[in-house]
């Protein structure tokens, strides 16, 4: 069993080194900065108003912070505060400033929403690990999708 543990645990870190060296070195630009403006060199602005979101939103409920508005989740779910009052996302950004009249929300309407983007955009030093032991190893296109999104620390 050990030695089965050890092979593994050896493959394993043989394909992430291996990953780790074709893959070019990661960046990102801040396309996030708000629209009332905001200084690239000053952390302190890299956040956005409330109910300001980002040019590429597009609304994604997995993101927001405020409930559903449809008669299903106004009467089953929205005023149950054990369903989060029908908040449905991450609240990590959301158009609405405020939560919404009409939702039959247990959070009362005009209540300001609160969201992570408020707060800050990140920093572009500062690194975010996510160890997850889903990898395909036998499909390429994964693996090559992978390969681009390895950071190795120095």
């Amino acid at each position: 069993m050990k030695a089965v543990l050890l092979g593994l645990a050896s493959t394993c870190l043989t394909a992430c080194l291996f990953a780790c060296v074709i893959a070019p070195a990661a960046s990102a630009d801040f396309p996030y900065m708000p629209n009332s403006g905001g200084n690239a060199h000053d952390p302190a602005t890299w956040k956005l108003p409330p109910g300001e979101a980002p040019s590429n939103f597009g609304n994604d409920w997995k993101l927001a912070a405020t409930p559903e508005q449809s008669t299903q989740s106004d009467t089953l779910v929205n005023p149950k505060a054990d369903e989060l009052c029908g908040v449905r996302g991450a609240s990590v950004v959301d158009t609405n400033a405020t939560f919404p009249a009409g939702t039959g929300s247990c959070i009362p309407a005009g209540s300001p929403v609160k969201t992570a983007f408020e707060q800050t955009l990140g920093r572009p030093d500062v690194v975010i690990a996510v160890l997850d032991s889903g990898i395909e190893w036998n499909n390429s296109g994964a693996m090559t999708a992978l390969r681009d999104k390895v950071r190795l620390n120095q």
